[in-house]
């Protein structure tokens, strides 16, 4: 079972009535103890924070595996770990990452392969030596830029348009 929920930046007006802003350690912490009572393997917070408060949200909340954050950070090759998750910029806009996992246990953590080439067989493919604590599993990544070759969803851009 994969969990996934999203946070953003508080809004720089006062939010409409009836609507709640919460930090982002306040909004997190309860997602993901729900997500985790529901019995998922693999959490991924999608978020539209700087590189620095997602980097604090793996360290303050443990159980969230993965961030892919469209935050001020440019898109890089390598992931940043911080507690047991790591952060995954794949930029504003520029790239896309696509993300392959492989489970085989309950530890808090997955370990990095490194990053996934074209033509490369899948993480689960590749040798790793086993670390010292138990994994969850492990992970590759593969960052695709977003260019000229890449045909756009008009439904898409309806949306952005409108």
């Amino acid at each position: 079972r994969i969990g996934i929920f999203g946070l953003s930046a508080a809004p720089s007006s006062a939010p409409a009535h009836g609507i709640r802003v919460d930090g982002p350690l306040q909004a997190a912490a309860p997602v993901v103890k729900t997500l985790q009572r529901k019995g998922c393997d693999v959490i991924v917070l999608l978020s539209q924070l700087s590189e620095e408060q997602n980097l604090h949200l793996l360290t303050g909340i443990p159980g969230i595996h993965f961030v892919l954050g469209s935050s001020d950070a440019p898109a890089r090759a390598e992931p940043v770990r911080s507690g047991d998750g790591y952060s995954i910029a794949p930029g504003q806009g520029t790239h896309v990452a696509v993300l392959e996992c492989l489970l085989e246990g309950r530890g808090p953590a997955f370990t990095h392969t490194g990053a996934k080439k074209t033509g490369e067989p899948p993480a689960h493919a590749q040798s790793q030596q086993s670390p010292a604590q138990p994994v969850r599993g492990r992970f590759s990544y593969q960052l695709t830029a977003l260019d000229s070759t890449v045909a756009s969803d008009p439904a898409v851009e309806l949306m952005i348009e409108t």
